[in-house]
């Protein structure tokens, strides 16, 4: 008799971002790694335009996404929380194995709901959804159908808090006390786990899931490649931020920008770098933010002489098509922190642009906190001057950094033995 299949769903995917692809890409390998070539996985998306970009993936949409896309008839916008409901009448009674009466749900609710109910395991993606400056409410939603489809719940590597809203904390803490396992990617993050009063016992830091892409014999060739010092080729990843720590979004942006620019000029002046602005998050309209928009205005601001050696590269790429970019980088400036983790998998060196604490965190645990800069506080100054330490410092970084990067991609990987555990824990 063929061992039974096992039926995972990962839940709160937002795949059309490409860290977030790259995450389920490296969460649905590490499931395969647990529970071999039986695995069924199932991915619950917030957008329909998902199937078009990923047809490798099995999609459903994403329950909450669903609560809110329906109309009440009666009350309109309104009556969005009377479908909540509905979802969490038709869950529990999933839950207790009955099936829901008809007309109590949508077609694709109920497909929804029912995936969730008849997975062996459901994983909540990994990334930095659980942070409060972005609406949680659908997040908690989502956990609560599947504590009541009594199911259990995975929460895959990612950063988290600090939380401080009584409206927040109180629901989330409960539901996440419920979990099977709970993977952070920083230890700030596990600290902000148990300030939220969560007491479960299965919670570890991983690195992040992304790292499991990095391959230990192209690291260890990576360790003799040097930044040249005429012809560098240098690969710039931006985004559009708003929430900036002392200045207003515009000055925040414009000196983000303008940072950017003085590196940018910097490069070409004294390495005659050839520079191309690619980020993971572009080249597709469905999405909510096109980060070769912002890569646009950079390079617009640049004088002619600069814009000759600098080109945007708006579009839409793999997981497998960026690395291979970025392996042929000689350094990568990063904002998009899955933009500097897979420049850091294809073995090139990253000079990181903080604008969550999950950057820095990272850069820590591989001993270079002081190559990141602040988005809140870079100024073109201080953005050249950093530029230039850590050009200076790279080749003597570089053994130890793509160690690092090893024991980052052996740790990540830990996570099929631990989540295959928290299955066989029952």
């Amino acid at each position: 008799m063929s061992p039974r299949r096992m039926r995972v769903a990962l839940l709160n995917t937002v795949i059309l971002n490409g860290g977030d692809a790259a995450i389920a890409s490296a969460i649905a390998d590490t499931l395969r790694e647990a529970f071999g070539d039986r695995l069924d996985l199932e991915l619950l998306d917030g957008s329909p335009a998902a199937p078009a970009y990923y047809p490798e993936f099995s999609l459903l949409r994403d329950p909450h996404k669903l609560a809110l896309a329906r109309e009440h008839v009666l009350f309109g916008r309104m009556g969005r929380g009377f479908n909540e409901l509905r979802l969490m009448f038709g869950a529990f009674l999933l839950g207790k194995g009955m099936s829901p009466p008809p007309l109590l749900l949508t077609d694709d609710e109920e497909r929804a709901l029912r995936a969730l109910a008849e997975a062996d395991l459901v994983v909540s993606t990994g990334g930095t959804y659980l942070v409060e400056h972005y609406a949680l409410r659908g997040r908690i939603f989502n956990f609560r159908l599947v504590n009541l489809l009594r199911r259990p719940l995975v929460l895959y590597t990612q950063s988290m808090g600090p939380f401080t809203k009584p409206e927040v904390r109180g629901p989330l803490a409960q539901e996440l006390d419920q979990a099977r396992l709970i993977l952070l990617r920083d230890p700030a993050s596990l600290e902000h786990l148990k300030e939220l009063g969560v007491t479960t016992p299965h919670a570890e830091v991983l690195p992040d899931s992304v790292f499991t892409i990095a391959d230990a014999e192209e690291l260890e060739r990576a360790t003799s490649r040097v930044v040249p010092d005429v012809g560098a080729r240098v690969l710039v990843s931006v985004r559009k931020w708003t929430k900036f720590q002392g200045r207003e979004p515009e000055e925040g942006m414009r000196e983000y920008t303008e940072s950017v620019r003085a590196m940018i000029r910097e490069l070409v002046d004294t390495r005659a770098a050839h520079v191309t602005l690619l980020s993971t998050c572009q080249g597709i309209p469905e999405y909510w933010t096109d980060d070769s928009e912002v890569a646009m205005d950079v390079w617009a601001g640049l004088e002619p002489r600069y814009q000759e050696r600098c080109e945007v590269d708006r579009a839409h790429h793999t997981l497998a098509e960026l690395k291979a970019h970025y392996a042929r980088a000689d350094l990568v400036i990063a904002t998009r922190m899955h933009a500097a983790i897979i420049a850091l998998c294809a073995g090139t060196p990253v000079l990181p642009i903080e604008y969550e604490f999950k950057t820095r965190e990272l850069f820590k645990a591989l001993g270079l906190e002081r190559w990141v800069l602040d988005i809140s506080t870079v100024t073109p100054a201080g953005a050249v001057e950093r530029l230039g330490q850590v050009l200076e410092e790279v080749e003597g970084a570089r053994a130890a950094l793509m160690a690092g990067v090893e024991e980052m991609r052996a740790g990540a990987a830990r996570g099929a033995e631990l989540t295959r555990e928290a299955v066989e824990r029952g």
